[in-house]
């Protein structure tokens, strides 16, 4: 399920440490590579060994340690990372990704990284309700910083209340589903892209037809929102529609399938929306070429009754 996919985990000083030890182990039967970063703190609770093993990768703990490799290891990991996940993330460490503070290995290397941010929080109830820990919340939600938990229950201080660290089962299901929905973007990112470069040379030769075919007539001018062209006809109430009706009885309906104005004009029969959405350039020309000379016909019969009122 998760296979290729790289996951860098991030264990700090809370007593839930020890939980992280299977959020590892699945993650790992799911088929995921997981780098671990610990905290000086987290290993006074679990021993790096133990997520070394768990993980088959050494851990960091020392941003300066030195290395077989020559890269930098918080940026390396920042840039491989698909996910990056902290369980348990304690009130310190919410605090300081809000304030950007970055001062040892795991929050250097979550400062550093552009890929989607997870945290599992964990904490006594009356960390977890402070106005500070909930305005550090309410800043990094609004990064898109995603979250999973806290539930409530029985505390390892012997408190009762909202705290405990999400059960290692839940937090691997919010990796996934992090996972897919960056999938699912990046699919979306890729499509639009194709489209632009298909769309482009249509948006062009209907710059480059309206430019030539109108600008000098003096009657109309256009935008170019998303999806479309919209021309406004600078003539009386009934011209807009005079023009898209003279262009279907040439063969051309302007508008594409499911437009929100019928015949392509607006309510208001003022603007004429052109979809460049016909089957080749060559129909589209030719679609422009009708669209221009109606114009000039309704601007010329417009020009001729003022003519005979005057």
């Amino acid at each position: 399920m998760l296979g290729g996919r790289h996951v860098v985990m991030g264990v700090t000083g809370g007593i839930a440490a020890y939980k992280a030890c299977e959020v590892v182990s699945r993650l790992k039967k799911l088929g995921a590579e997981v780098d671990v970063i610990m905290t000086q703190n987290a290993t006074k609770l679990v021993a790096p060994l133990t997520f070394e093993t768990l993980s088959a990768r050494p851990v960091c703990v020392d941003t300066f340690a030195r290395t077989e490799s020559w890269d930098v290891r918080h940026i390396s990991l920042a840039q491989k990372a698909d996910v990056m996940l902290v369980a348990p993330a304690t009130a310190n460490l919410m605090a300081k990704l809000a304030c950007g503070i970055a001062d040892d290995m795991l929050t250097t290397t979550l400062l550093a990284t552009k890929a989607p941010i997870l945290l599992a929080p964990a904490m006594n109830t009356g960390m977890w309700t402070a106005e500070a820990t909930q305005q550090n919340l309410r800043t990094l939600l609004a990064r898109g910083v995603s979250t999973v938990g806290p539930d409530s229950g029985h505390l390892a201080c012997g408190d009762s209340g909202a705290g405990r660290m999400s059960e290692p089962e839940a937090i691997v299901q919010a990796v996934c589903d992090l996972l897919c929905r960056a999938r699912d973007m990046e699919g979306l990112r890729e499509h639009m892209a194709l489209q632009a470069d298909v769309l482009r040379p249509r948006f062009e030769l209907v710059d480059e037809r309206l430019r030539r075919g109108l600008g000098e007539l003096g009657v109309a001018t256009w935008t170019k929102p998303l999806g479309g062209y919209f021309v406004s006809f600078d003539g009386p109430r009934g011209s807009a529609r005079a023009i898209v009706e003279l262009c279907k009885e040439c063969g051309v309906t302007l508008t594409g399938a499911g437009a929100t104005w019928p015949y392509g004009v607006d309510p208001e029969d003022t603007n004429i929306r052109i979809a460049p959405s016909f089957p080749s350039l060559g129909e589209l020309d030719r679609a422009l070429d009708v669209f221009v000379t109606c114009v000039k016909l309704v601007s010329a019969r417009l020009a001729r009754e003022g003519r005979s009122r005057g």
